[in-house]
């Protein structure tokens, strides 16, 4: 039952304490809310994001939406939902996502305005996306639903705002279409002539358009509303014109009005856009703009208080009980314990009484000629690490920077996949996604003090392969020369000689004959 629907004029200033008057007039602290975003809040954007999921679009949209005006991207919110394609036609990858962008200080004014007012925001919601919530409880409560959108049948739905209208075609849950009309319909005076042909234009463009491309199955059922003058023209227009049962966007059936004043005043424009934000809870989770703060229970409140005595008799209870099991088991411990004692003390009387009679032995002969040949191979190991550490390893350090130079020098949209360093060539080879971080790779290593003496002289760029479904890349080579292997290189007219590779290879088959 709609027990109560007031409507009350306020500026964008007021309404924070217009609200909050409601609110304890009637009683309303802490009773769930939703909130319905006039048309001009927001801005609407499409947007591809192949490969996607649901539950990840609204992070990735921030990065793909262009701010509206003067905004930056630290100033905005975002959500969205992906369209959906039965057909498929004109496809790449996945349908399209509906972004709905707007600045996070509105965003901020009206959950300051509900939130203060004492109630509990649980979604804000762009006009369309409560309006598809509305559309579905309608045709729900006129009559018999599976509520699967395979079976429902394909809507479109006419929203006559006082400066925009909202024109949706809908399955179930599932956005196809969205469009928004700017036409000026004063509540006062209603459709006038041009604006009805205007919508019902639009509405037929529209709905042609998802009966062509979108879907297998027609519109079968229109919606219009609210309540305003000249819309029952519209309809009567769209129903000669419309293959399609065309009926009146209200209340729902099963949804009762306490009174003629709250029937009105839900069939107002700005009536029937609050009772669409009730239904919001059906719709997918990105379909609000505002997203609940997890709650915290404070270390006070009475189910932590309630949880931590619990904790604390339980940990007691287990204290006493393993107190009461290693009581039980110690003299059985002790005793075990003193008659090992005792053993022992008889093994150890059987083992001097033994070893009283023992000669004194002479070394084995044998074991000193192995001594001998273990202290001879340990000099010659000692040998092998001396020349090791003289072995001329200055060409080690020639790499480090030059790779470093590269880990810093990061292009976005481009991996390598070889790195060849010769000590007067560089060749590198990877790929990319585009046909130009090549070149920004190229002109950035230069500025690198490793590459200080190096200059690309040819870059090869592939054609583009496919890779991925709906991605492609290219492969590339880039090489010049430049001498930066020996840039850490010794000095040979200071540096102290170093042993040659040759001659440590003669001591390693000098071990392995030793050792063989």
């Amino acid at each position: 039952m709609l027990e109560l629907c007031v409507h009350r004029p306020c500026g964008r200033e007021d309404a924070g304490q217009v609200l909050a008057g409601l609110v304890a007039e009637f009683g309303l602290k802490s009773t769930p809310a939703t909130v319905t975003l006039a048309r001009a809040d927001y801005e609407t954007q499409y947007v591809d994001l192949p490969g996607i999921a649901d539950e990840e679009l609204r992070e990735a949209l921030a990065w793909k939406v262009a701010p509206p005006g003067v905004l930056d991207a630290s100033e905005i919110v975002t959500t969205g939902v992906r369209l959906s394609n039965d057909r498929g036609i004109g496809m790449d990858g996945a349908p399209p996502v509906r972004a709905t962008v707007m600045a996070a200080s509105t965003l901020e004014r009206v959950t300051n305005a509900v939130i203060g007012a004492g109630l509990e925001l649980q979604a804000v919601y762009p006009r369309e996306m409560a309006l598809v919530a509305l559309t579905r409880r309608q045709l729900s409560a006129d009559g018999p639903s599976t509520r699967q959108p395979d079976t429902e049948p394909p809507v479109v739905s006419v929203f006559v705002g006082p400066r925009s209208s909202s024109i949706t075609v809908t399955r179930g849950d599932r956005l196809y279409l969205s469009r928004t009309i700017h036409v000026e319909v004063p509540p006062e005076t209603g459709l006038d002539e041009a604006a009805r042909s205007r919508l019902a234009q639009e509405v037929l463009r529209t709905a042609e358009n998802f009966n062509k491309r979108l879907s297998n199955r027609a519109v079968s059922v229109a919606l219009l509303g609210p309540e305003i003058p000249g819309i029952d023209r519209l309809r009567h227009q769209l129903t000669s014109e419309l293959d399609a049962t065309v009926k009146p966007l209200g209340r729902p059936a099963d949804l009762e009005a306490a009174d003629e004043s709250t029937a009105n005043t839900a069939a107002t424009q700005a009536g029937l856009l609050a009772l669409a934000g009730l239904y919001g809870g059906e719709l997918r989770g990105t379909a609000s703009v505002y997203q609940r703060p997890p709650r915290h229970l404070s270390a006070t409140s009475p189910p932590v208080l309630a949880a931590g005595v619990l904790a604390g008799c339980l940990a007691l209870a287990a204290i006493s009980g393993v107190q009461s099991f290693m009581l039980s088991q110690a003299e059985d411990r002790l005793s075990t314990a003193r008659d090992n004692r005792d053993a022992l003390q008889i093994r150890v009387t059987e083992l001097q009484e033994a070893t009283d009679g023992l000669e004194t032995v002479e070394p084995s002969a044998d074991l000193l000629a192995q001594r001998e040949r273990l202290e001879a191979r340990r000099d010659f190991y000692t040998t092998i690490i001396e020349d090791f550490e003289g072995v001329d390893t200055s060409l080690k350090a020639g790499f480090s920077e030059p790779l470093k130079a590269i880990a810093r020098a990061s292009v976005d949209g481009l991996w390598l996949r070889q790195i060849r360093i010769e000590p007067d060539r560089i060749q590198l080879q990877g790929q990319a996604l585009g046909l130009f971080e090549a070149e920004t790779l190229a002109s950035e290593l230069p500025e690198q003090p490793a590459f200080a003496h190096w200059s690309p002289e040819s870059i090869d760029i592939s054609d583009p392969r496919d890779h991925e479904r709906g991605v492609t890349i290219r492969r590339f080579s880039i090489s010049g020369e430049g001498l930066v292997a020996d840039a850490n290189g010794n000095d040979t007219e200071t540096d102290p000689p170093r042993r040659q590779v040759d001659g440590i290879q003669a001591l390693l088959r000098g071990l392995r004959d030793a050792d063989g």
